[in-house]
């Protein structure tokens, strides 16, 4: 099963989001949340 999940007018660029999104992907849940806990750039907090 896909699953999909689309955000809009979030104020961050998608080149910029799309490398914080490709270091999540495919992680557990648990280790996603925590790499994205400690990550300094705008789109972690947005993901």
């Amino acid at each position: 099963m896909e699953i999909k999940a689309y955000l809009r007018n979030a104020g961050v660029g998608c080149q910029k989001a799309r490398i914080i999104a490709d270091l999540v992907r495919g992680k557990d849940v648990n280790e996603a949340i925590r790499i994205l806990t400690f990550m300094p750039q705008k789109p972690a907090a947005v993901l």
